[in-house]
């Protein structure tokens, strides 16, 4: 049974392009802290792992060719539009993207309602248009990012928390999307056969889940790389909290230091004492027994650290700082700042241009 096995190269790379996506997948599950700040990326490489397996089974399973082959043809058709979902979380970490970005995933929802139609009523008469009407709707996707490309400004002038990965990474994310835009383009216009073009995705899509999976371990790095610079817990602590107070603890310290959820603007005492499963009332003590704050300067005094990093070591305006570090308002953060560190934003760069020069 296993001599008589025997893969093409198509069928080898969509093999590889799977392993690949469900190692993605497996370090995204362990490494994401929050499930809600995986599921975008999460959704992503689920998307394509699906697509690599269906371009598999679509030759290994004959009799299911028919069937495959459209699932992996709306599959791909979605990646654009997951794309920009992704590049917008990757921006907005760990926010999520503003719910406009989800108007994208209508086109492939729009496409799938045309075969549909197309099949009911015409009997597939029309489907050799469907890949030209991908192509438009992945133009569109493609439009849409131009017109917030200050994303990327954004990701690029952030010094810290990956920022840099984040950027390379949402430039190859554009930069894949513009070759198979093109790719499936040429491929309608009859430029090459579609075999071709299968050939092309597969190796395209392969190179491009390497790089992002090399990325994705360095925004989501291994425990023993991120929480050296922790807050460890007090020895004197030890002696007045209990096993279980102690472990909470320690999940609140990751929570801060590791998944940064202070940067969500939303974020309240409430929602962090639902996160560690425990009353208000604990929360509160546990934040002023290891920090001596309230959980407000708790969450405050986070924020203002990144924001005066971000302040000192990059030009981008203090408006979009202010929004990267968790505030919604930025006469909030004005204040807030002010009362933290004793002067304004703008005098904190000022101050920082001095030293650097």
């Amino acid at each position: 049974m296993i001599e008589s096995l025997r893969f093409s190269l198509f069928e080898l790379l969509a093999i590889l392009g799977l392993i690949q996506s469900v190692a993605v997948l497996v370090y995204m599950a362990f490494r994401s802290g929050h499930i809600a700040h995986a599921v975008i990326p999460v959704l992503y490489f689920l998307v394509i792992g699906s697509a690599f397996y269906s371009e598999f089974a679509e030759v290994f399973i004959a009799e299911y060719y028919y069937f495959f082959h459209w699932f992996a043809f709306f599959l791909w058709a979605s990646v654009p539009a997951l794309s920009v979902l992704l590049i917008a979380q990757l921006a907005r970490s760990p926010r999520h993207p503003h719910f406009a970005y989800y108007g994208f995933l209508l086109l492939p929802v729009l496409l799938f309602i045309t075969f549909a139609i197309n099949h009911e009523y015409y009997s597939g008469l029309y489907d050799e248009y469907l890949p030209i009407l991908s192509v438009v709707f992945g133009a569109i996707t493609l439009l849409g990012l131009w017109v917030k490309r200050d994303l990327l400004t954004q990701l690029y002038n952030n010094q810290i928390n990956a920022g840099a990965d984040r950027y390379w990474l949402s430039m190859a994310l554009i930069f894949f999307n513009v070759l198979f835009i093109a790719g499936l383009l040429l491929e309608s216009l009859g430029a090459f056969q579609a075999h071709i073009w299968d050939m092309l995705r597969l190796i395209v899509t392969n190179v491009f889940v390497y790089l992002a999976s090399t990325s994705l371990f360095r925004i989501y790095p291994q425990a023993f790389f991120v929480t050296g610079g922790t807050k460890r817990v007090d020895d004197k602590l030890k002696q007045v909290l209990n096993v279980d107070e102690l472990q909470i603890l320690e999940q609140l310290v990751a929570l801060f230091d590791v998944e940064k959820v202070y940067q969500e603007s939303s974020l309240t005492r409430t929602e962090l004492a639902q996160e560690l499963k425990i009353s208000e009332g604990l929360l509160s003590r546990l934040v002023s027994a290891h920090y001596n704050k309230s959980v407000p300067q708790l969450i405050n005094s986070y924020r203002v650290q990144d924001a005066a990093a971000l302040i000192a070591q990059t030009d981008a305006a203090i408006k979009d700082i202010a929004e990267e570090a968790g505030f919604s308002s930025i006469a909030t953060f004005n204040r807030v700042f002010k009362d933290i560190t004793g002067k304004s934003p703008s005098a904190h760069r000022k101050d920082s241009s001095h030293i650097i020069h």
